[in-house]
């Protein structure tokens, strides 16, 4: 099962951390701030830790949730060396 996002301890830790740091970390705006697991919880990351945390905006949320799940680096190639499609 995963993190629980809805409890009330995730809530306020990531409601203090948002006032501590309003803005963007990628490009500064103050807008729709999600708090963002640098290290993501499934890859080990500490869900409680303040210094794995980090402010993005939406878009930029958006933009490191589909780079973590694309096989495929800005090149277009597979991250992966080791896959099919270089054999």
């Amino acid at each position: 099962m995963g993190f629980n996002y809805s409890h009330p301890r995730w809530h306020k830790l990531r409601d203090l951390y948002r006032k501590a740091h309003p803005r963007c970390v990628t490009c500064g705006t103050t807008k729709n701030i999600h708090i963002d697991h640098i290290k993501e919880i499934r890859d080990g990351g500490n869900p409680w830790d303040w210094n794995n945390l980090q402010s993005l905006c939406a878009s930029h949320h958006n933009v490191k949730g589909k780079s973590k799940n694309n096989p495929c680096g800005e090149s277009g190639e597979p991250n992966d060396k080791d896959s099919h499609w270089y054999k």
